[in-house]
Order: structure tokens, then C-alpha cells, then sequence
């Protein structure tokens, strides 16, 4: 993967400080709050050098464009925590050009779509939810791996609209349509006008660039009878080299055999081009209890996690959130795939967070039964619940990236003063 950031500016890097919003938590022990919030960081690791001298770059507002992939189950197709990192990240470097992150169809699928983002549709859609059983068979001739496929049929019409948490409307000039149809077979209806067509590698779909900002995107489809074509959604391209995106691949019920058997992942990787990737997938697992499969577990995650580290992109793991399953605790799976997930740092080279000792630090166990931010079905969080996680993940995230600074085990660019 190029870097965003000219390799001159390497030279310069970790010079710059920061600033980061605060959760609404009631934890004053700095020192244990320090260590229940740490990401655990493989040491000289080029992928998390990269990330923090690109955070350098955009604080020095020098030209750099941050994009972050956040995978996970229903906790991210909720939406809370993307909608919640957008806002802290926009906050932190207001001078970046937003970029909503890819559209998927969740809503023609049957499936709750994420907050902030809505999708109508026209005309007969045949769906197909690829992390769920059977259905996955469907999805295995598309070549990106969204973990939604749909296939249109006859004369139909998708529009997506998305916002911003300051309720800006989300637009853009360029994105990628990920489809099979030809050109033929569809005509853009967006809000603006279309100018040209490119066609994007490896089959996945086309790229179309427009007159002016949409805010509203649109495609007309006539598929011939007996002709099946899918799609997969929309991933909105800009082209300023000082901008912000955050992806959500969030799909309910997702279980780590679920992504791991999905076909298309170097392909997605390659069309979002992130710097940074949350995997938060592990929960769902959890809810098996005594009946968790570690072996079975580690030999779906590990590979999988060796296809998206081959990008170069730096990878967080994030651990399970603390919860019950049906009134059974799942303290006891959580802490096996916790151990687990720590040892993956040095030998797979990605980074780790406790969740669940960052939620249940002195002080915080008693201000999320107190403010009511657990649903009642133990398992998952209201929205203010899910915001204060995504605030406790951006606060590691900064804290973690201001003790690179000092830290050349880190970042070889630091100060060894």
C-alpha cells in the first residue's frame, strides 16, 4: 500500500501534539486508567510507524489523508461508534475534508441500517446477508468482500443519503459503484451530473466522477430477465489529499468463521485503502460458553488477520465488550479470547485493547449500571452506551499515538532524549 505521506516528512515526524475529547466517565485514578486503556502495541512495527507519522503530518497540517476501517458485528452496524469516531476525529483535525465511508445496502437485506445513513429502494431485490449460513454460498462470485450482496432484477432504484453528527449532509464528486452491470444496464440518478465513467480493477464495479458535490446518491437499474447481476454498495472517493474517512463493516450475529471464510477481503482492503483497522469481531463467539472452540477459534482469526496485515495497514484488536448471553455471564469465553488476542501482538504484529478493563475501570463498572447504557438483554448498549466505547477507544487511540513520541521501540522516529 503507497503511503499518504511524503516520505520527506518521515524525517520530521512525532513533533506535534494533541488534543482529544474526554468520556463522560467518572474514573479519576489516572494511573489505572492509563493501563486499563493502553493499546498494546507490537514494537517496531513499520504499519503503527506509519500511522503515527501520519497523525504528525495532519496536526502539522501538511497534506495527509487518514482513513480507518472498523469491522465488527452488531455493536458497529449500529452505528454509534463510527458515528462517534467520526465526530472526535473531526474535532481533533477540523481542517480535514470529510468522507463518509462506503454505503452498503443493509436496508434492501432486511437488516437494521446504521444510524445517520439511510437507503430507499424501488423494484424486486433478491438479498443475500454473506456472513449468515447458506447465504454465504451466494456471495462467493462477487469479488469485494461487504458482507451484504443484493441482486436487482428488472427496472429498479437504490438511493443512499448519509450525515455527518453535526448533521452536515455527506457529498461528494467521486465514488465507486461496486457492481457487475455494465453501463448499459444502469444510468447514474444521483442529484448531480454525471461526467464520466472509469471502470475500477479486478471487476469490482465503476468509478464515476460528477460535475459538482452529490449529496444524494442514486442508480437506475433495467436488468434483463434471466440476467443476474449483484451489487454491493458504494464507496465515495475524494480527491483531497488532506482528508478523513471512517468505514463501517458492521454485520449482526458475525461470528470470527463468518469473515474468515468471506471471499474478497484484499480486494476490499485494496478499494478502502485504510491506515489503521479496527477488528472488533469475537463477542458472538462468546455467547457459546463452555462450548467456545479456542483451537477452532485461533485457526479461522489467524490467517484472516495475516490477509488484512498484508496490506501494511496497522491493526487494532479490540477485546469483547463485558455482558451475559441469556443470563449467563460471559466473563469466563471473553477472558479465553482476551488471552488470546494479547498474544497475537509480537507474533502477528498487530495491536490490542482491553475493552473490558478499560469499561469496568475503578470507577466506570458503577457509572454504566447507574446511567442505564447496558440493554436489558446483557449483551448490547444503548446509544450513549456505545458512544462513551467509542470515546474510550479514541482516547486510547491518542493516548497510545502521544507515547509513541518518546518511545523508539514504537516509532523509530522518536526521541531517544
Amino acid at each position: 500500500m503507497p503511503l499518504k505521506v511524503p516520505i520527506a516528512l518521515l524525517v520530521f515526524c512525532m513533533a506535534f501534539g494533541l488534543v482529544w475529547g474526554k468520556p463522560h466517565l467518572q474514573n479519576t485514578d489516572t494511573t489505572e486508567t492509563a493501563e486499563a486503556m493502553a493499546w498494546h502495541i507490537p514494537e517496531h512495527s513499520d504499519a503503527f510507524s506509519r500511522l503515527w507519522c501520519l497523525m504528525d503530518s495532519i496536526q502539522a497540517q501538511e497534506p495527509a489523508a487518514l482513513s480507518v476501517l472498523y469491522i465488527g458485528g452488531s455493536h458497529i452496524q449500529a452505528g454509534w461508534l463510527g458515528h462517534t469516531l467520526r465526530r472526535n476525529l473531526h474535532e481533533w483535525a477540523p481542517h480535514l475534508e470529510r468522507s463518509r465511508g462506503m454505503y452498503l445496502p443493509y436496508r434492501i437485506a432486511n437488516t437494521n441500517t446504521p444510524t445517520h445513513f439511510r437507503t430507499e429502494y424501488e423494484g424486486n431485490w433478491n438479498a443475500h446477508r454473506c456472513t449468515r449460513g447458506a447465504e454465504k454460498d451466494r456471495c462467493t462470485h462477487a469479488p469485494l468482500a461487504t458482507g451484504i450482496l443484493v441482486e436487482p432484477s428488472g427496472p429498479t432504484r437504490i438511493q443512499h443519503v448519509a450525515y455527518y453528527p453535526d448533521s452536515t449532509r455527506a457529498s461528494t464528486r467521486s465514488l465507486e459503484i461496486w457492481t457487475d452491470a455494465p453501463p448499459s444496464m444502469w444510468q447514474w440518478d444521483g442529484n448531480t451530473p454525471l461526467q464520466r465513467i472509469e471502470p475500477l480493477p479486478d471487476s469490482t464495479g465503476w468509478l464515476l466522477h460528477l460535475n459538482a458535490s452529490a449529496d444524494t446518491l442514486a442508480l437506475q437499474l433495467d436488468i434483463p430477465k434471466g440476467t443476474t447481476v449483484w451489487y454491493a454498495g458504494m464507496h465515495p472517493v475524494t480527491n483531497n489529499p488532506s482528508s478523513l474517512t471512517v468505514n463501517e463493516w458492521g454485520h449482526n450475529g458475525c461470528r470470527i468463521n463468518h469473515v474468515a471464510e468471506a471471499k474478497g477481503w484484499e480486494a476490499l482492503i485494496e478499494r478502502l485503502d485504510p491506515d489503521l483497522v479496527f477488528i472488533g469481531i469475537g463477542l458472538n463467539d462468546a455467547v457459546q460458553g463452555p462450548h467456545l472452540n479456542m483451537d477452532a477459534f485461533a485457526s479461522h482469526y489467524t490467517p484472516w488477520i495475516q490477509r488484512i496485515r498484508s496490506s501494511g495497514t496497522a491493526v487494532v484488536l479490540l477485546g469483547n465488550t463485558p455482558g451475559s448471553y441469556k443470563g449467563r455471564s460471559l466473563a469466563a469465553p471473553n477472558a479465553r479470547i482476551e488471552a488470546f488476542f494479547e498474544s497475537c501482538g509480537e507474533s502477528l504484529g498487530v495491536g490490542y485493547m482491553n475493552l473490558t478493563n478499560a469499561m469496568t475501570a475503578k470507577g466506570n463498572a458503577q457509572t454504566w449500571e447507574a446511567n442505564g447504557w447496558l440493554k436489558t438483554d446483557g449483551l448490547h448498549y444503548t446509544k450513549e452506551g456505545y458512544t462513551q466505547i467509542a470515546e474510550l477507544i479514541f482516547q486510547a487511540w491518542m493516548a497510545s499515538y502521544s507515547a509513541s513520541k518518546n518511545n523508539a521501540s514504537l516509532n523509530p522516529q522518536a526521541s531517544d532524549e
